[in-house]
């Protein structure tokens, strides 16, 4: 599951496998360093499913570090 696309918009990281037709999107918290899923996660996820959430989970990670985003100091600058 590694070939991904990964696309940042304004505060999202949008991550996607496009073969497999799985997305979701992370946000940037503007008050704390961290991500939130914005999608909604269901019971009864396939084997599939939760190989690309822990992949795309990843990825969005890994970007978000990269952006500068998980740090305590661009938190403060978002939220003051």
């Amino acid at each position: 599951m590694s070939d991904l696309s990964i696309e940042v918009r304004g505060r999202d990281i949008i991550v996607s496998a496009p073969h497999s037709g799985l997305s979701i999107t992370y946000r940037k918290n503007s008050f704390s360093p961290m991500l939130e899923a914005l999608d909604s996660m269901h019971d009864g996820l396939s084997d599939d499913e939760l190989g690309f959430l822990v992949q795309a989970w990843k990825a969005a990670f890994t970007t978000a570090k990269a952006l500068g985003w998980l740090t305590l100091l661009f938190a403060l600058t978002i939220a003051g």
